[in-house]
């Protein structure tokens, strides 16, 4: 460590007599030269009347050594400090400007696809600069778009390359006035295929079968991609099912619910004793008598549920029994650990949704800043997570972060079982079925007892199974497993 810090100074100092050498040659680079400040400490090998040698640190706190000495200052001056003839002290220091290169924002590219295209935007962050081209390879063959056949935007292009014949391999990069390019961006293609059993209506869409930081799966099968399940294998229950809107109507007597109606206007539970209430929950004779008010609230938010899970992939219908269990489809509900709203979310529930779900990520701290595609939510400062996960917990009814939520814990399941276990296909050892029970479970229990099932799981030398996740629940953690039995019995 020692001979580390004098060796920087010296090359420090080097850099001050021959300023600029690093930068003769080469590109363009994305760096500006600022003057940083900078000590050095000063030693001296003599004695009170002569020097022979000196020695430059940039910590005062590191002192030179003996084979310090012998390295930088050579045989006479270690004989010296042998015989007792000079020694080593400190001189004093002195204060510097260096200049150093400091990186700037690189060129951001995006793509997506949409229709039977893919879209690539990109723009120079830097002042006074402009994406000028973008270059792109597809299946081999080159295409170019500039001002002529994209769109301007502020300091960058829109373009718009059409999918003719899938499969296509698609790679592109950006070209700036300010002399350099952007990283490449690859996309891979798929043919038109059509994914049935987990919708109401069959769909035939272009999917996405490479990636790319920017890139929006296709919504409707990156679960099971992730999973590695697939599609068609497995027999669907309807609680898994994505039905239509109609199909999301339900009738149930909710006592939680009720009994929050009733707080709100006792009048209306006046037939009932104690006005139809017991502590938070209703009577049969209360929920009987705002009856009405029960299903138009448990009904009220199945559009919002249809169009969250149309943008997730999540099934519609997992999304709706989560709300019931979780609040009873009553909207200002709060609970003792601070969670509130129709899910409950909570502050680690905002952070897992904006660390393992990329896109939903993407989207979100975009709003704040443009470089969010390049910087993971785990990589901003402190500060900069607390302002995303307050905005995801300003609006706790919001269902499309509910879906996104539920999709970030499915994600989240696949690197718990590869930890534990060494699998990555996690569909050639679980059931559909069972992943879901799996993410409903690491939605309202978390990581740690998810992964302290499997690890017992793997002790016991159990089938991997969902059967075996509950054998371990029972005693581990039953109110955990009573949670996801509501779940997928009903509520």
């Amino acid at each position: 460590m020692q001979r580390v810090h004098i060796k920087i100074s010296l090359i420090v100092l080097f850099a001050l007599v021959f300023p600029g050498l690093a930068y003769a040659d080469g590109p363009p680079k994305r760096q500006v030269i600022v003057q940083v400040e900078k000590t050095a400490y000063i030693w001296v090998v003599g004695a009170w009347n002569f020097e022979t040698c000196r020695i430059l640190t940039d910590d005062i706190e590191v002192v030179p050594q003996y084979a310090d000495v012998s390295a930088l200052c050579g045989i006479i001056s270690t004989s010296m400090i042998n015989d007792g003839s000079a020694n080593l002290y400190y001189l004093g220091q002195y204060d510097y400007l260096e200049d150093t290169p400091q990186d700037l924002p690189e060129i951001q590219i995006k793509s997506s696809v949409k229709d039977s295209s893919i879209v690539v935007r990109a723009f120079d962050p830097l002042p006074e600069q402009q994406v000028i081209q973008v270059d792109a390879m597809i299946n081999g063959i080159p295409a170019v778009c500039d001002s002529t056949n994209g769109v301007s935007t502020p300091s960058g292009l829109e373009c718009v390359f059409p999918i003719y014949n899938p499969p296509v391999l698609f790679s592109a990069f950006a070209i700036s006035s300010y002399g350099d390019t952007s990283k490449n961006i690859e996309l891979r293609i798929g043919n038109m295929i059509e994914f049935d059993p987990y919708f109401s209506e069959p769909k035939k869409e272009l999917v996405v079968v490479g990636d790319s930081a920017y890139t929006q799966y296709n919504i409707y099968h990156d679960i099971p991609r992730v999973w590695g399940v697939v599609p068609g294998e497995d027999i669907v229950p309807s609680w898994l099912k994505t039905v239509p809107v109609e199909s999301l109507e339900t009738d149930h007597y909710y006592y939680y619910l009720a009994g929050q109606i009733l707080l709100e206007s006792p009048l209306d539970g006046q037939n009932c004793h104690n006005y139809g209430i017991s502590g938070q929950y209703a009577t049969n004779c209360g929920v009987v008598a705002v009856f009405e008010q029960v299903y138009q609230y448990q009904n009220a938010y199945n559009k919002e549920i249809f169009l969250a899970s149309a943008e997730t992939g999540v099934p519609n219908r997992v999304i709706k029994r989560i709300i019931a269990v979780e609040s009873q489809f009553f909207p200002n509900a709060f609970g003792i650990a601070g969670e509130h709203g129709l899910y409950q979310f909570t502050r680690d529930g905002a952070d897992t949704l904006l660390r393992w779900n990329g896109p939903f990520y993407v989207k979100i701290c975009g709003e704040y800043w443009d470089y969010c595609g390049e910087y993971g939510f785990d990589t901003l400062e402190e500060w900069q997570r607390d302002v995303l996960i307050n905005h995801v917990m300003a609006d706790p009814n919001n269902l499309y972060y509910l879906g996104s939520a539920l999709k970030a814990n499915a994600f989240q399941i696949a690197p718990l079982f590869d930890t534990v276990f060494g699998i990555e296909d996690l569909g050639k050892f679980l059931s559909y079925e069972d992943l879901w029970k799996i993410t409903v479970l690491n939605y309202h229990a978390g990581p740690t007892l998810v992964s302290a099932v499997l690890v017992n799981i793997r002790d016991l030398d159990l089938p991997i199974s969902w059967d075996s996740c509950a054998t371990v629940l029972r005693d581990l953690q039953p109110l955990a497993l009573h949670y996801v039995e509501r779940v997928f019995r009903g509520h």
